[in-house]
């Protein structure tokens, strides 16, 4: 039984260390390359990388971006449209979250409020 105690807390702090470590290699790489949801490179990348990983050359690459950002933007246009024929339902929507975010607030204010 002790043994398999000491496995379990030398498995558990391995875990933690793993996980530390690639958290914090990982979150200079984030810094550095934030996603930015309009541009194909990065909303693609997977779909990109597998054609890379095929054999495609740089100029197909660059062809199959130019493709992917035609793509997103034709999406990008019509999703404006969209947005801006229904404003008054996106309205109310941006409505019922401010009015619940401040109830939440409040409750949260009272239940913290010094009691002096």
């Amino acid at each position: 039984m002790h043994a398999d105690k000491s496995l379990l807390a030398v498995t558990l702090a391995m875990t933690f260390v793993a996980g530390g470590v690639t958290g914090w290699a990982t979150r200079d790489l984030r810094a550095a390359a934030p996603f930015r949801p309009r541009v194909a490179e990065d909303v693609y990348a997977p779909r990109l990388a597998a054609l890379r990983a095929r054999g495609f050359d740089e100029a197909e690459m660059k062809e199959a971006v130019k493709v992917h950002q035609t793509y997103l933007d034709g999406y990008d246009k019509w999703w404006q449209e969209f947005l801006d024929a229904h404003q008054a339902n996106l309205d109310q929507v941006d409505r019922r979250f401010d009015d619940q975010m401040a109830a939440l607030v409040t409750r949260f204010e009272e239940r913290t409020r010094d009691p002096r």
